[in-house]
């Protein structure tokens, strides 16, 4: 058993481009995602397709409608029958900064049931405790939640959870001490058992002298019976004089020594950029090699293509190795099961909002597209909009009944058209725009 840390690696960089689209390949499908952005950076809509037989199907979309940039509203739509369905939503109240309350809320035929609600306190800046309410908070039924204490140094020194479990409650303690230095000396686990809590689970920390890296980590069980913690599993990382983690290695405890089970190792370019990433497991009293994950095509200071094959030890050398690969999204990180990534990026100004534009003014982007157009939903109210040709024949149209900024013309012929926008206040445009897949 392992305490899951992803300690990785390396961080690529910044960048001043957008991720525009991410092609995750599986075992047997290939899952296409695009993404636009406001002008404050912020994304605004995720549109997933599913690329089979050399056709391009929707899956579903996720809507972000923000007020500067507070999110207020998450949208998710389905496409079911040929046609977008609403099918759920995410409410979001804030209070001086602070998000207090989220509701999510199912929809059916337009009817709009609040399934669950998350209420959050703060102590200060801190998170204090939030709680999990089945249905809406009037309803005063809570599910889970979690509440937080802090030392004198506003660090958390406890956190306890409580979930009701068909009908049962159980209630989970974790206590943080620290070193001197500040940072986090060991993790202590309890469970509560006959109205007391009682040790289950110790994480200890070993760093590297004045270093923040974490050298060791040791997860050890608590046994009742001899009240001694004894050895689970542990982990030993090493880096490089950049802090670059070079490698990760990861033992089980056998009666009276460590036995090895996995190791990664890292190797990285001249100018610091992770080119490689190696799984081994232990076999035959040697490290054998499983797979190897690879970073390549940059850009942007990011790569642009992630891949997985396995290795002699792992499968058919060379042949594709699905596995959770790390990458970065707007260089953030994030895990994806795929064997494959291919990541896009295009100019900031051809996904995002013109922010030097007069706020009155309806801009449509981005132009040209391959058939989804935007127009920022957080800044006016798009109600209906017209699609003709260049002769003036009208071939769509759609009335909105939600708050919305996606323009969805997927599946319309390349060329050039005509769109016309109404806006809630009675604005319109009429704006010239391209299709091309």
């Amino acid at each position: 058993m392992f305490l899951a840390v992803f300690p990785f690696i390396h961080h690529f960089g910044e960048s001043n481009s957008l991720v525009r689209e991410i092609q995750f390949y599986g075992k047997d499908t290939v899952f296409k995602h695009t993404f636009f952005y406001d002008d404050n950076r912020n994304m605004v809509v995720e549109n997933i397709f599913i690329l089979k037989d050399g056709n391009t199907t929707p899956v579903s979309r996720t809507e972000w409608i923000y007020d500067g940039n507070f999110c207020h509203t998450q949208r998710e739509s389905k496409w079911l029958n040929n046609q977008w369905k609403h099918i759920s939503m995410i409410r979001n109240n804030q209070l001086n900064n602070q998000l207090i309350k989220k509701e999510f809320v199912k929809i059916d035929n337009s009817s709009e049931t609040i399934d669950k609600t998350i209420s959050y306190l703060y102590q200060g800046t801190n998170l204090q405790s939030y709680t999990t309410f089945r249905g809406s908070i009037q309803d005063n039924k809570s599910v889970n939640g979690m509440i937080n204490t802090f030392d004198n140094q506003a660090r958390v020194s406890s956190q306890e959870f409580f979930a009701d479990v068909a009908g049962v409650e159980q209630r989970y303690l974790y206590r943080y001490t620290y070193k001197t230095t500040g940072q986090k000396d060991s993790v202590i686990l309890y469970q509560r058992e006959n109205n007391s809590w009682k040790p289950d689970q110790l994480t200890i920390f070993l760093y590297y002298k004045n270093s923040s890296n974490i050298r060791i980590q040791t997860l050890k069980q608590y046994n009742p019976l001899s009240k001694r913690w004894l050895n689970v599993s542990r982990t030993e990382f090493v880096y490089n004089l950049g802090n670059q983690l070079l490698s990760e290695t990861y033992f089980e405890s056998s009666v009276m020594f460590w036995s090895p089970v996995l190791k990664y190792d890292y190797m990285y370019d001249a100018t610091g950029h992770l080119l490689e990433k190696n799984q081994y497991q232990a076999l035959y009293n040697q490290w054998r090699k499983l797979s190897t994950v690879k970073y390549s095509n940059f850009s942007n200071n990011q790569p642009n293509l992630v891949e997985s094959k396995y290795q002699f030890w792992g499968g058919n050398t060379g042949d594709p190795a699905v596995g959770v690969l790390p990458y970065y999204m707007n260089d953030e990180l994030q895990l994806k099961r795929a064997h494959k990534i291919e990541i896009s990026y295009v100019p900031v100004l051809t996904v995002i909002a013109d922010s030097e534009q007069d706020e009155k003014d309806l801009t449509v982007y981005p132009n040209p597209s391959n058939g989804i157009f935007y127009i920022n939903a957080g800044r006016f109210n798009l109600q209906k909009w017209e699609l003709y040709d260049l002769r003036g024949t009208l071939l769509q149209k759609n009335e909105s009944r939600i708050t919305t900024g996606v323009i969805d013309l997927h599946g319309t012929p390349p060329g050039v058209y005509i769109l016309k926008v109404n806006s809630g206040d009675s604005q319109h445009i009429i704006q010239r725009i391209i299709i091309s897949y």
